[in-house]
């Protein structure tokens, strides 16, 4: 190929700057032959080139090809991954929504129930409190009443007073209540 160019650039050279030789008129003729041929092979060299050119360019093309295809098909799996992902936390999301409502509806069944329970111990409670309190002042008035003694009938006055807190407070509690339920 060099030696094709050498050739071809000495050609032009001669051509060009006619030199004084003897035999001047062989070598114009030689030159005048030869032209096409230069001129031939330059093109030859040059579709050479121009295949080489679009070989390597092909070559690029189809390795950016390849890439492309590559990513695309990334792309596309994890569109389908987060598409799943996206199914899945869906459903979950579901599943956790009915298990808080179960819970919170489970928590107010508890509540409620664990609010009638305290009620009634409390009520029971007060039952038993007015009741021991009676006794204790009924007790301690026949007492007080047998001795006579200040310190007898001192207890049984606040044992009295007491009894008749309790009472009214007990009453003020079941006219509530009354209310309430009506």
């Amino acid at each position: 190929m060099i030696a094709i160019l050498i050739i071809v650039a000495w050609g032009i050279m001669l051509a060009q700057f006619p030199t004084v030789i003897v035999q001047q008129s062989r070598l114009q003729m030689i030159l005048t032959a030869s032209t096409p041929i230069i001129v031939a092979t330059a093109a030859v060299f040059q579709a050479w080139l121009t295949k080489e050119l679009a070989k390597r360019q092909d070559a690029k093309a189809d390795v950016r090809a390849t890439k492309v295809e590559t990513v695309a098909t990334v792309a596309a799996e994890t569109a389908a991954d987060a598409k799943k992902a996206a199914e899945l936390v869906s459903s979950k999301v579901d599943d956790v929504a009915i298990t808080a409502a179960n819970v919170a509806k489970q928590a107010q069944e508890a509540a409620s129930a664990a609010l009638v329970i305290a009620d009634k111990t409390h009520t029971l409670v007060n039952s038993q409190m007015g009741k021991k309190l009676m006794e204790l002042a009924i007790a301690l008035r026949e007492r007080a009443d047998e001795t006579g003694k200040p310190e007898h009938i001192k207890r049984a006055e606040v044992a009295e007073a007491e009894l008749a807190e309790h009472e009214l407070k007990q009453h003020i509690v079941d006219k509530r209540e009354e209310n309430a339920n009506s």
